[in-house]
């Protein structure tokens, strides 16, 4: 742990610099070798200050030391022992000279070290360079294809060939270079000064000798630069600098002597800029990933890892310090006092910025997943970005004004907003163990989130299944069938309901409804106010598998959502009815679960800090960092593309994606359930149970937006879609489905897959000779307002419809043909079609009413537009108010939509 918070102090802020530097230049030019000198040049420039400030403080010891020499060496000479000690302290107070002062003549040297671990470890990793060739020579047609210099940038160059070996050339090129420069440099330095650097260059040879060629150019590239600077300098400035470098107490006395009030200024901005150095560290890397993991911290806990999420907060804030006071505490500390007075001001310009950002703006982005992706990717409108420069650029002028006239108060305001964000914080923290505390019980409580999930299905009784998918979309169903027709005959027997609503835009509004029926839509929970909206949601999810297993029927119940209002759900909500077997699927069918959870791990530790870096910016630059939920950062990649199935998956824990066709990496967050479907016919069994089986399971495949290889829609290491790009919209039948980015294009996937590993899944039902009776429902909570279609925007606060347009495809016993029903349908027509027929005048168990869907029939559906998802804070006996409409029609008439205000 010590060790690991050490590189997040030191080395891991410099590689998250050349990460983010390389992959926003890689973007834009698509090139290694340009991005490579781009990287090189701009670390270059960042650095400048830090080496001309050492050179500077290296050139006043070397002067000092030149003077001192001759003494030095002739008492060296004369005296012996103690005495010689003696006379040679002495000599050092006369001349106000310390031997630790010899440091400051390897003080670039020092610098360097960080700078060449973190681009060692970075350049030596970096994917994007490995097979890739640069430097073409062959510029005119070459029958036999182009010919380049280095074939490849992520291993040793091996450009010259003699006697059957490869011999590394640009090592040895850098090392000239590298030696060149220091010969400028070191001209009429000390002859140590002058070995130095000579051997420096050698042991940056042997270091990178054998390393990748991408690396090597970097590095050969920062020595360009070094021996233009040297040869530059040398050339505008005197042939040697004269300093007054020796002085004795008696000479100093005589100068002029800095002023108490000047000493005091120093401190004072030293203050000041201590102060916002902790407080940006504190918000970035503590405050706002706090704010996240407390919103729902069992999220963040994976059962291939268990630990607690609060963890997380050690490493976000270690990188918060290692950036805000770390480094750039270094370039404060090497500048002058004037220097210092700017640096306070600029720093605190910058954090009062940050401040009034994060706290005025760019808010209400939607939700936001546990790899810290958002559903719809932010996007501002160019009158937001403007509000928001007219915002900054106020408070930069309010805190100018402070600093102008009270400069020591702008830093106690630092120093209490810091204060502030750590007592928040403190309590987020307590929160998340509260969380985790609550987790741990009930995961040692019971043996069920250890076992493998079982499905059973009777071989001679009905058998009823409800499968949910969450955000699956109701309106991808006819350009899904028209994409792949072989789903008529996976769906045979299947009605889809074209028509069909959703009460609410989150699970936590839609999926009580669909379990427990009409009983249980937002508006009607918010009546029984007597009542938590936890009990009642425990209460809908236990409705159905009650009712069937008090009338002989086999239950088994996968993943409830939400069960005990947790994001890992709480099996124990059953336990009064122990005859019902419960199960988690998640993550359950995962090749290398220990892999993939370190994986999403490291990730979130550099990204959660990352995160609050983006949420401090201004609007314009936040897609910049965001990038589209990468945080510019590599996944892993292979250029081979070789198909991923559960048995060998062990890939990257993300994906990344390039544009609409293209990525690299495959989504933890969606194997984890997509391996479930994939795995169903291995889990189903068989029973004889002349009563039936009941089964209802939960999946979130349709929920990870991930892109897939065409055609087969299967996730791949590296994906390619070129061949299969088709245009930005899909027609059918005069309606165009926009697909023109990666958020509709991965959307779209994922409920293909969806919808294919559920169809092989009937397709061994129906082998096994089970399908006819068996009545099968897939449903959707809610939807999600992508923007596939143009049009579908409410009113108010220009909602899209897509939110409320979920999936419902039904399948009754002995049914056959593929059917589409344009009837006006909810998704909590759910409970009363599963038990209708099989269970005699069904009620719910609980309240006793009937369960026969007669509320479809009333005049209007009240549907809750609210986004607030978080069951950590949304958790009072009602839901917290927002907007309502009516719907008495097909929700693609956008005359049936009537606002009812706001409740």
């Amino acid at each position: 742990m010590f060790t690991d918070i050490l590189y997040f102090l030191t080395i891991r802020p410099l590689e998250i610099l050349f990460e983010t530097v390389f992959f926003i230049v890689y973007r834009w030019v698509g090139k290694p070798f340009t991005t490579l000198f781009a990287l090189s040049l701009i670390v270059n420039i960042l650095v400048f200050p830090l080496y001309k400030r050492a050179d500077k403080l290296q050139s006043e010891q070397r002067e000092r030391e030149k003077a001192m020499e001759s003494r030095i060496s002739h008492i060296k000479k004369t005296f012996k022992g103690d005495e010689k000690v003696m006379m040679l302290q002495a000599y050092y107070r006369i001349c106000d000279y310390k031997p630790v002062y010899a440091l400051r003549g390897v003080s670039s040297l020092f610098l360097q070290i960080p700078f060449f671990i973190s681009a060692f470890r970075f350049l030596s990793g970096v994917t994007v360079l490995k097979g890739t060739p640069s430097i073409l020579l062959s510029f005119v047609h070459n029958p036999y294809g182009p010919v380049y210099l280095i074939n490849d940038l992520g291993a040793p160059d091996g450009i010259i060939k003699l006697f059957g070996h490869s011999i590394n050339f640009l090592p040895i090129l850098m090392t000239l270079i590298n030696i060149v420069s220091g010969t400028i440099y070191s001209k009429g330095h000390l002859r140590k000064e002058k070995i130095q650097l000579y051997v420096t260059a050698l042991v940056f040879l042997v270091l990178l000798y054998n390393s990748p060629a991408g690396l090597v150019i970097y590095w050969t590239f920062n020595n360009m630069f070094s021996l233009l600077k040297n040869a530059v300098q040398k050339f505008v400035e005197s042939r040697k600098i004269k300093i007054p470098a020796l002085k004795t107490k008696a000479e100093a006395d005589t100068e002029p002597v800095v002023s108490k009030k000047d000493k005091e200024a120093v401190k004072g901005y030293n203050r000041i800029f201590m102060s916002c150095a902790f407080l940006m560290a504190v918000m970035t890397g503590l405050y706002i990933p706090s704010n996240v993991l407390a919103a729902s911290a069992t999220e963040f806990i994976s059962s291939m890892d268990i630990f607690n999420p609060s963890r997380y907060l050690i490493y976000s804030l270690a990188l918060g310090i290692g950036f805000y006071v770390v480094w750039i505490g270094i370039y404060y500390l090497f500048s002058t006092d004037r220097t210092r007075k700017i640096f306070a001001l600029i720093y605190t310009v910058c954090c009062g910025c940050a401040v009034v950002n994060y706290m005025l703006s760019g808010s209400g982005l939607g939700t936001i997943s546990t790899d810290l992706k958002y559903d719809v990717a932010p996007s501002f409108a160019a009158g937001l970005i403007v509000k928001d420069i007219l915002l900054m650029l106020a408070a930069a002028i309010a805190v100018i004004v402070v600093y102008k006239f009270k400069s020591a108060f702008a830093g106690t305001l630092a120093a209490a907003g810091c204060v502030a964000f750590i007592c928040i914080s403190a309590v987020n923290v307590h929160g998340i163990n509260a969380e985790y505390a609550k987790f741990t019980d009930m995961y040692n409580a019971s043996a069920d989130y250890e076992d493998m999930p079982k499905i059973s299905l009777s071989k001679t009784g009905k058998n009823v299944v409800i499968i949910m998918l969450d955000r699956a979309m109701g309106p991808a169903v006819p350009f899904l069938i028209n994409e792949r027709p072989e789903l008529v005959n996976s769906f045979d027997g299947f009605t889809y309901y074209h028509d069909t609503i959703s009460y609410g835009r989150a699970t936590n509004f839609g999926m009580p409804s669909v379990f427990g029926g009409y009983e249980y839509t937002p508006y009607e929970m918010n009546q029984r106010d007597d009542m938590l909206l936890e009990d009642k949601t425990n209460e809908a999810l236990r409705v159905l598998p009650v009712l069937f297993s008090e009338n002989g029927y086999g239950v088994t119940v996968m993943d409830p959502p939400l069960a005990g209002y947790s994001q890992i759900p709480d099996l124990s909500i059953y336990d009064d009815h122990p005859e019902i077997n419960t199960y988690i699927s998640k993550d359950k069918f995962l090749d290398n679960p220990a892999l993939m959870g370190t994986r999403t791990i490291e990730d979130l530790k550099r990204n959660f800090f990352y995160f609050g870096e983006m949420k401090t910016v201004p609007l314009f630059l936040q897609g910049l960092l965001y990038d589209g939920g990468n945080y510019n950062k590599e996944y892993m990649k292979s250029h081979a593309v070789n198909q991923i199935t559960p048995d060998d998956f062990t890939e990257a824990s993300e994906q990344s994606w390039e544009g609409t066709l293209m990525a690299d990496g495959i989504s933890n967050s969606f194997m984890s359930w997509y391996t479930v479907l994939d795995n169903m016919d291995e889990i189903t069994e068989f029973s004889d149970n002349e009563n039936g089986e009941f089964l209802m399971m939960y999946n979130c495949t349709a929920h990870e937006p991930t892109l897939l290889q065409l055609p087969d829609y299967v996730p791949q290491e590296h994906v390619d879609n070129t061949e299969y790009y088709t245009g930005p919209y899909y027609y059918l039948l005069g309606q165009a489905m926009n697909l023109s980015d990666a958020q509709k294009v991965t959307n779209y996937h994922v409920n293909m897959a969806a919808l294919i590993k559920l169809g092989e899944w009937f397709d061994y039902l129906r082998e096994e000779g089970i399908y006819d009776n068996t009545r099968i429902i897939i449903v959707a909570d809610h939807g999600i307002g992508l923007g596939w279609f143009d049009g579908f925007k409410l009113d108010v606060r220009d909602e899209s419809v897509e939110w409320y347009l979920p999936l419902l495809m039904v399948k009754d016993f002995d049914a056959h043909g593929f059917e589409s029903s344009f009837e006006f349908m909810t998704n909590a027509d759910t409970c009363p079609m599963a038990v209708e027929g099989v269970i005699d005048n069904p009620v719910n168990p609980f309240t006793g009413n009937p369960l026969d869907g007669h509320e479809k029939y009333e005049d209007i559906h009240r549907v809750f537009l609210s986004g607030n998802w978080d069951i950590s804070y949304n958790n009072g006996n009602t839901f917290i108010p927002d907007d309502w409409y009516s719907v008495t029609g097909s929700p693609y008439d956008l005359d049936n939509w009537e606002y009812l205000g706001y409740e």
